[in-house]
C-alpha cells in the first residue's frame, strides 16, 4: 500500500470537508452561498478523478487506442482495460479542462462575496493616527 497516496487522499478528505462546512455555512446568508458551492462540486470532481487515477492505473488521456485493445497511461506506463472505463476515463480526464479553471474562479467570487458581506471597518473618526 502507498501510504503517500493514503495520506493525501486524508488531507484532502480534510480540506474537503472544510469546504463543505464552509458551503452550509454561507448557505445561511442572505446573498446564498452558490460560489461556495461550485468550488465544492469542482473539488469533489477532482477529487474523485484522483481516486479512480490511483484505481485504474492511469488516465486514457494519457493513454491509446491500439488494434481495438484500450490502454490507460501513467507516466510513459500503459495498462489495458475495458472500452468503457476507457472513454470513462476519458471523458472524466477532459471534464478536469473544465472543472479546474471553473473551481479556480469560483474560489476568488466566493472570496469577494465574503469580503463583501463582511461589514468594512474604518478608523477614520476613532482618534487613531
Amino acid at each position: 500500500m502507498n501510504w503517500t497516496v493514503v495520506w493525501l487522499t486524508v488531507a484532502f478528505l480534510a480540506w474537503l470537508g472544510g469546504l463543505a462546512v464552509a458551503y452550509f455555512s454561507a448557505a445561511k446568508r442572505p446573498e446564498g452561498g452558490r460560489w461556495h458551492f461550485v468550488v465544492f462540486l469542482c473539488a469533489a470532481n477532482f477529487f474523485v478523478f484522483f481516486l479512480l487515477f490511483g484505481l485504474v492505473g492511469g488516465t486514457a488521456v494519457l493513454g491509446r487506442r491500439a488494434d481495438g485493445f484500450y490502454f490507460v497511461g501513467d507516466h510513459g506506463h500503459l495498462r489495458q482495460v475495458k472500452p468503457l472505463v476507457y472513454w470513462y476515463s476519458f471523458l472524466h480526464g477532459v471534464s478536469q479542462l473544465v472543472t479546474l479553471p471553473l473551481g479556480v474562479f469560483a474560489a476568488f467570487r466566493a472570496r469577494e462575496q465574503d469580503a463583501d458581506s463582511e461589514p468594512r471597518s474604518s478608523f477614520r473618526g476613532r482618534g487613531a493616527a
